[in-house]
């Protein structure tokens, strides 16, 4: 029975890690033959199986859909039992959006349920220049982990105009440990409204989410442009918890739109973040 919406509990964060493997995992699905139980979602119109592009193995879940970009759609596994993951916390996957748009962001999201109520999330930004992006979503704080019987995964994207595309999933798995991406970190940087126009004194906020599960260590570092110049060139991150964010407010000391998109590249770690921040139009 589905809970009145004033009943359900808002999902719980979870720290969303980039990894180069799980140890020993426990696979729900690689893809190889079929895909499995899995189903569209959502904003979605068709699963089926990709036997020529994948991550690892024969093949892949291709999730296709023609929607409004900014509105979540993907994948969704009901579990025919409810799973104990008590012992392997953190959920694997590996995910791809092929095609895309390099002025616009693109989001990921992956849940997972137990008993209906009980609801955790994690976030991921997919950079445009990325190809397959491995990560695990670490649950382990979440209560839901001995009953689990739902997963599901996401994507939307910036533009309000409709997205006619894809997202290809592969090598689901539980583990009890995974293998990090040295010196990577899952951390969200948006700039708070598109650009029409920019000059001299503006301001621009930036918000900085830390989608990990770790809490953020020192600065940002703000690249050197030769078309805009703030007033600062690192933004002071260290103590930003996992799940929370931030805003930074700077100040234009100087610009010079260049022909094409004004750029802005921000630095975390080995981390690299390329935003858009104003596009030339005809």
């Amino acid at each position: 029975m589905t809970q009145p919406i004033a009943d359900r509990e808002l999902p719980e964060f979870a720290g969303v890690e980039l990894v180069k493997k799980p140890l020993q995992p426990y696979v729900i699905n690689n893809f190889d033959q079929d895909i499995g139980n899995w189903e569209a979602a959502d904003n979605s119109q068709t699963v089926f199986l990709n036997e020529q592009d994948s991550f690892n193995g024969a093949g892949s879940l291709q999730v296709s859909f023609h929607s409004l970009a900014s509105l979540w759609r993907g994948a969704t596994l009901n579990l025919k039992e409810p799973l104990d993951v008590s012992n392997t916390p953190y959920l694997n996957l590996a995910l791809k959006v092929p095609d895309m748009d390099k002025a616009l962001t693109y989001q990921a999201k992956v849940k997972v349920y137990s008993g209906g109520g009980n609801v955790a999330e994690g976030y991921f930004d997919i950079e445009h220049n990325s190809d397959w992006n491995n990560i695990a979503l670490n649950l382990n704080n979440w209560d839901g982990l001995d009953s689990l019987d739902r997963i599901k995964v996401w994507v939307r994207s910036s533009t309000l105009n409709n997205w006619d595309g894809s997202v290809l999933i592969d090598e689901i798995s539980f583990a009890r440990k995974v293998v990090p991406q040295g010196g990577k970190t899952n951390i969200g940087i948006d700039i708070d409204g598109f650009q029409s126009s920019i000059q001299n004194g503006d301001s621009i906020e930036i918000i900085v989410s830390n989608n990990d599960s770790a809490e953020l260590k020192g600065n940002v570092i703000i690249e050197k442009s030769d078309f805009i110049t703030f007033d600062e060139d690192e933004l002071k991150v260290h103590g930003i918890s996992p799940g929370e964010s931030k805003v930074f407010t700077l100040t234009v000391d100087e610009v010079n739109l260049p022909e094409d998109n004004l750029k802005m590249v921000f630095k975390y770690r080995s981390s690299v973040k390329e935003k858009v921040l104003h596009t030339q139009r005809d």
